[in-house]
């Protein structure tokens, strides 16, 4: 591979710029192509597509040949998985199909190639390149609105992945569109809003010259000649500093400016100085599309030299050049005859005719104006009928909204009485617990079975004794205590509990505790007693078992039974 990368170093600058025999170098860069792999391939195509890409623009079989190589160059590209080389063959390709004017396969071909760039930082360039063709080939075809829609979601997409090169090209590309439109303050506007971005951007010289031709020709046709002036200076600049980068002259470009020069200097009927240009372009050659321009300009210029018969036979030249233009056919008709009445000294006819077609041209224009208010009003007309169905249609959907409101209302309020009765209706049960709970408490603990006579009289005992001294308020009481105080042994204590109240000694202690706590919830309210202080007070040891033993004894938790006391006093 060094071998192949060495040989094609050695030998491209003898093709490309010393030998002169072409068909040798396209055939030397096939051979490097057939014997070479990788980058070096990859280079090679490159090359020899760019020199087919030149010729093709006249021969329809060099392009066949050069869409061919495209197809071989993006396959390797592909293969080697060199993104970036597919983006330059896919850019070019396109490029090609537009030159040929093959346009429904630009149209075709570019969202998929944007499709399969897209996302690829690498190929930001090629990506907006392509996005550029595509919207060019739709001002070719004469579809200027799809071209405007297009640059603008191109600028989105640029600012949003804040490419100002694709901001400059979609700003170029609204320029050319307004401008085919003539719409010129659109075309003014943003063309310099392009230059301003592209101009200080590295690799946009080429573009930024592209920019200028147009900003200068757009304000010649406004016939703000010193600010044309003051932008071809500025364009002329640029093409010094695009042949300096380039290391060699960018003769596209300086053609441009000369055309620039050329219209700008018969515009301010400066024709020795517009002759200099157009001599200019007679040494470098005129290009295919402005010969037109180019044969017009030069018959003004014989025309104001008195010169009729060269400048009639520039004007003849450039009906040669019009394509079928109707408005190049319109100026270039007034041209012939304003040589004409030149050359037979009929200066009041042409006069004459002058007035005749700005009569002509005011009576249209006033035909124009009342078709295009004709045309106000039936869209004036319209747009008030659409503003009253809009407003109809507003009316039907608020009053939709409102009977949605009013169900959702109605369900609502439905759902709330619901809530509201089933509420009541457990606050109610709530109440009628209490309220035994209440009663329960004040009424004193009775044996639940019918032991014998001495059990019997060792549980009064014990009952009053609790009853009396409130032992049950010690948080350790315990059987021993009882037993010292009643002097009755503690297992006969113990058994006498268990037989008359099926329950142990803790538990009946609890029964007592919770009658005082009951009293002391229902007592106490409105001064809202801690339930801290209850549980210390009613002789429990912690929050946990007064809590269990309130829950177990009561059914309900001591808040709970606080809320419902509450509701039931307020209410009374």
């Amino acid at each position: 591979m060094k071998t192949h990368f060495l040989f094609l170093i050695l030998m491209l600058p003898g093709m490309v710029t010393a030998q002169s025999d072409r068909q040798r170098q396209k055939d030397s860069l096939r051979h490097v192509i057939a014997t070479s792999d990788s980058l070096i391939k990859l280079n090679t195509y490159l090359i020899l597509t760019n020199i087919y890409f030149v010729e093709s623009a006249t021969d329809d079989l060099k392009m066949d040949t050069l869409l061919a190589l495209y197809s071989e160059y993006d396959a390797e590209a592909v293969r080697l998985e060199r993104i970036k080389s597919q983006g330059i063959v896919r850019t070019n390709r396109l490029s090609a199909y537009r030159n040929r004017k093959e346009f429904d396969k630009v149209i075709q071909q570019a969202p998929e190639d944007l499709a399969y760039l897209f996302g690829h930082d690498v190929v930001l360039l090629e990506y907006f390149n392509i996005y550029q063709t595509y919207l060019r080939t739709f001002l070719d075809m004469g579809e200027y609105d799809r071209a405007i829609e297009g640059a603008h979601r191109m600028y989105g997409e640029a600012q949003q992945s804040e490419y100002d090169i694709g901001r400059g090209m979609a700003l170029y590309i609204l320029s050319a569109a307004y401008g085919e439109m003539s719409r010129h303050e659109e075309e003014e506007q943003y063309a310099r809003e392009s230059i301003d971005i592209l101009k200080d951007l590295y690799g946009m010289l080429g573009m930024t010259a592209q920019v200028y031709t147009r900003l200068c020709n757009v304000l010649i046709v406004m016939k703000r000649y010193e600010e044309a002036l003051q932008q071809a200076q500025e364009f002329e600049k640029i093409n010094y500093l695009y042949d300096e980068a380039s290391k060699t002259k960018q003769t596209t470009s300086w053609i441009n400016l000369w055309y620039v020069y050329m219209r700008l200097y018969v515009g301010l009927a400066e024709y020795d100085k517009a002759e200099i240009y157009a001599k200019r372009l007679d040494g470098e050659g005129k290009a295919p599309i402005l010969l037109n321009d180019y044969y017009s300009m030069r018959s003004k210029i014989y025309y104001h030299r008195q010169e009729y018969d060269k400048a009639l036979e520039m004007a003849d030249k450039a009906s040669e050049e019009m394509d079928g233009n109707p408005q190049l056919e319109t100026s270039n008709m007034m041209l012939k005859l304003m040589i004409l009445c030149a050359m037979r000294d009929a200066d009041d006819i042409y006069e004459q005719f002058q007035q005749a077609a700005s009569l002509r041209d005011s009576i249209r224009s006033n035909e124009f104006n009342a078709r295009l208010d004709e045309l106000r009003t039936v869209y004036d007309t319209e747009k008030a009928e659409m503003e009253v169905r809009r407003q109809q249609a507003e009316v039907e959907k608020q009053r939709f909204v409102n009977r949605v409101l009013v169900i959702a209302c109605v369900l609502m309020a439905v759902v709330a009485a619901l809530l509201y009765l089933f509420y009541r209706q457990k606050q109610i049960a709530y109440r009628v617990l209490v309220n035994k709970i209440q009663q329960s408490a004040k009424e004193p603990v009775i044996p639940t079975s019918q032991p014998d006579m001495i059990d019997r009289d060792i549980f009064e005992q014990l009952n009053r004794l609790i009853v009396e001294k409130q032992i049950y308020l010690q948080p350790d009481i315990n059987l021993d205590t009882v037993a010292q105080l009643t002097g009755i042994g503690r297992n006969y204590i113990s058994q006498a509990v268990n037989l008359c109240k099926g329950e142990g000694f803790t538990a009946f202690i609890n029964e007592y505790r919770i009658k005082e706590a009951v009293r002391l919830l229902s007592e106490v309210e409105k001064t809202k007693l801690p339930i801290e202080e209850i549980v210390v007070m009613t002789g429990f040891n912690d929050r946990t078992t007064f809590y269990r033993a309130f829950k177990k004894s009561t059914g309900v938790s001591p808040s709970l039974f606080r809320k419902n006391l509450s509701v039931r006093e307020d209410k009374q």
